[in-house]
């Protein structure tokens, strides 16, 4: 049975992902961290699991550990995972491109795994993206996604990587051919312009 630390237990992906583990036999949840001064600390997420925000003190009581928080506690969790060994999921998003090199850089010596989504069929999109992209030159790009009013990064990280796969199909450089919104007399649009528009509202899970 694998053992498993939730870091963004009490966010609502972190909730989810509880859910699943507690119905999976060959998973046990065995600690849940959140925040400094949030207001779960102390509850129990699950019967004898109780949510703490100390990693580090607890870390020795799992193999995995899963981070769904933000992008400079995720990088302080990994560094947590990495100098005791432990394998580690991200599922943050919203890095910079100097924080994604750090990740990488302290992800070397343990077994990792970072994905802007974790769905089957969004990184089958990603993989049917890129043969479009490739085959039909010439086209308008715009990503337009929507989102929850609680969401804190935009655009998200599975919109954003659908950019750099588009970027990259059109030998593109994203940080160049990404507009992100547009207001006022920006005049026509470019034909290398790659779209990116981030809707927030209600609790649209992700679309």
């Amino acid at each position: 049975m694998v053992k498993v630390i939730v870091c963004g237990a009490c966010g609502r992906m972190g909730r989810r992902i509880i859910d699943i583990l507690s119905q999976d036999e060959e998973t046990e949840l065995v600690g849940a961290i959140e925040a400094k001064a949030h207001k779960a600390l102390g509850t129990e997420v699950i019967p004898r699991v109780k949510v703490t925000d100390n990693l580090e003190k607890i870390i020795d009581r799992a193999e995995v550990v899963i981070d769904f928080t933000n992008p400079q506690v995720s990088l302080e969790n990994l560094e947590i995972a990495s100098k005791f060994n432990k394998a580690m999921v991200i599922g943050t998003t919203g890095h910079t491109e100097q924080e994604k090199k750090l990740v990488i850089e302290k992800a070397k010596t343990i077994p990792f795994l970072m994905a802007p989504n974790m769905s089957l069929g969004v990184n089958l999109l990603f993989k049917l993206v890129d043969s479009v992209a490739r085959s039909l030159k010439g086209y308008d790009v715009e990503i337009i996604e929507a989102h929850h009013n609680r969401k804190k990064d935009a655009p998200s990280g599975t919109a954003a990587k659908l950019g750099e796969t588009i970027a990259q199909a059109l030998n593109l450089n994203l940080k160049e051919a990404g507009v992100y919104g547009r207001k006022g007399m920006v005049g026509p649009r470019k034909p290398q312009e790659i779209g990116m528009h981030a809707v927030r509202a209600g609790d649209i899970v992700g679309e």
